[in-house]
């Protein structure tokens, strides 16, 4: 039944945000206002239309995971992605992470070579995916260190939404690969999701208080 609901984007969809918005109800940020009855009925007509097309899909054609072969070009592409983002690097005078925890006056909004970065961030996710994909299936060491590495990109440009729908996506890959979802495989997954939100929270005081934000001011 899981791999049935996670193998439809339009029932993940439906979870994502169904999940958002019962911790949103929580009240526990004063930063956003309650939903108003607008925003409702647009989730409500939208989950409906998602939720027949869901069926609709698992009726026709339903998504099936499949294995992959390794990509014997995968070592020369992120050796270029790498450097491009070193030239980001040099272009920006320093690498965001250590000028954040240096306490540098620093515009993390500011970085990256205009036209270029756009298109290596939004790249970049995708191959780091990409090669997970290519673990999973070959088990290769190589594979896995590529993966590391370009994954440690996001990291050292501080960018949070990239690696968290990075994080997610190859998590998503590595739960729809297995046959049957075990209760340990279960745990390992929620304690790896909660060091993740954990960490994106931590990372998200730090770059408030970094930009002059009071430090009590946390989301």
């Amino acid at each position: 039944m899981v791999r049935k609901v996670l193998n439809n984007p339009y029932y993940v969809y439906i979870l994502t945000f169904v999940g958002i918005m019962i911790i949103h109800s929580l009240g526990w940020s004063s930063l956003f206002n309650p939903l108003s009855f607008p925003i409702m009925l647009f989730f409500i007509i939208s989950f409906f239309i998602a939720f027949v097309m869901g069926v609709a899909l698992n009726k026709t054609k339903p998504i099936k995971y499949h294995g992959t072969k390794a990509n014997s070009k995968s070592t020369y592409m992120v050796f270029a992605l790498v450097c491009l983002y070193c030239l980001e690097f040099v272009h920006n005078h320093g690498v965001p992470l250590l000028l954040i925890l240096n306490g540098t006056d620093y515009d993390y909004t500011s970085f990256g070579i205009k036209s270029l970065h756009p298109i290596l961030a939004t790249y970049t996710s995708f191959y780091c995916v990409y090669l997970f994909h290519q673990y999973i299936s070959t088990k290769r060491k190589i594979t896995l260190i590529l993966f590391l590495l370009l994954i440690s990109m996001p990291i050292l440009i501080y960018n949070r939404g990239m690696f968290l729908m990075t994080i997610t996506s190859s998590l998503l890959v590595f739960v729809l690969s297995i046959e049957r979802i075990k209760l340990f495989t279960s745990v390992k997954l929620m304690l790896i999701g909660i060091c993740v939100l954990y960490l994106f929270g931590r990372a998200g005081n730090i770059r408030i208080t970094q930009t002059g934000s009071p430090s009590n001011d946390k989301i």
